[in-house]
């Protein structure tokens, strides 16, 4: 059988520039121009850059796709139990990223008040963190929205808001969840229900199932009872006098107020706590415009619903003497 002497193609383009495959593939590593013609004159063969590497391309081998590597098996790898743990444990993994990546984009409530101003939001997934011990409680609102394929329309055909809640442990692991419709009635409590939170029972000094009595202490016959949301979160007090109460978040702040509200209910006025309605300015002879106008004077425009003491502050160095005599009726003012 006649021996031929024919080289192959890529060789053969290594000749045509000097190079042998091997020279080639080194000189293709390169990444710059300069660096390349350091090595190789390409320029005296007529090439521009772009042709050089080109021509280096052709002149090189291809890599192997065989992978002479042995494939090291650990112990167990093919144990049926030991692949359900590292399934487990990815899942686990992924669970724990997702929660600690929703608690780190919440804002954190310490009041009951929080609670509601944060959780009533309508951006989708509005929601707030509270921190209970060594655990974490999310509560994010969801809005469903069904919009128009219409181009004429552009509002949307439905809109449904859920609740959705969870219960998260130091290391991002769920312990619980559950969802609900609307926050009505005493909707915080019956979240700790459904989440296995101790919960206690609804009363004047509690206000909401949710914050437990933890202590009480009585004080020239004032009893100040310390309140716990769940037993474990954030703190409230109650100050109790005669059947008249008032709830602050420390218990300096619940004895003043209470102070304050006695002294309101003996001249007829509003406690700070009490909450200033719409119906409730109407009556006092304020028409929509007085009351949109009052509001507006007193910098707080767009409340609905505002507290007798924030008006009270906001009134401060402001001219009211145009509502003095509806403010008296509401009993805002002496």
């Amino acid at each position: 059988m006649p021996i031929t002497k024919r080289i192959g193609t890529v060789y053969a383009n290594a000749q045509a520039i000097g190079l042998n495959p091997f020279q080639a593939s080194k000189l293709l590593d390169m990444e710059s121009a300069t660096e390349l013609r350091k090595q190789w004159n390409y320029r005296a063969l007529g090439f521009k850059i772009g042709d050089a590497w080109n021509a280096l391309r052709s002149a090189c081998s291809r890599k192997s796709r065989h992978n002479n590597r042995k494939t090291h098996f650990s112990p167990y790898c093919f144990c049926p139990r030991v692949k359900k743990y590292r399934d487990d444990r990815r899942k686990r993994d992924a669970e724990r990223s997702i929660n600690l990546a929703q608690l780190s984009q919440c804002d954190e409530a310490s009041s009951i008040d929080q609670i509601a101003e944060l959780t009533g939001g309508y951006p989708d997934d509005y929601g707030c963190r509270i921190v209970l011990g060594n655990k974490q409680l999310l509560i994010k609102r969801i809005e469903d929205v069904t919009w128009s394929d219409k181009k004429s329309r552009h509002w949307p055909e439905s809109r449904v808001t859920y609740y959705q809640t969870t219960l998260i442990s130091a290391d991002g692991d769920t312990l619980a969840s559950s969802s609900f419709n609307a926050r009505r009635g005493d909707w915080l409590a019956e979240v700790g229900k459904s989440l296995g939170l101790p919960v206690g029972l609804k009363s004047p000094v509690t206000q909401t199932a949710s914050m437990i009595p933890v202590s009480s202490s009585i004080h020239r016959g004032i009893e100040v009872t310390q309140l716990r949301l769940f037993g474990e979160g954030f703190e409230m007090y109650c100050a109790e006098f005669l059947g008249t109460n008032f709830h602050a978040e420390t218990r300096h702040d619940s004895i003043q107020g209470l102070f304050r509200k006695i002294e309101a209910h003996q001249s007829n006025l509003l406690g700070d706590d009490e909450v200033i309605t719409m119906a409730r300015a109407k009556k006092s002879g304020l028409c929509d415009e007085g009351i949109a106008i009052f509001l507006s004077a007193i910098g707080l425009d767009g409340r609905k619903s505002p507290k007798a003491g924030e008006i009270r502050s906001a009134m401060e160095g402001v001219d009211i003497s145009v509502w003095t005599t509806e403010l008296r009726k509401i009993g805002l003012i002496k």
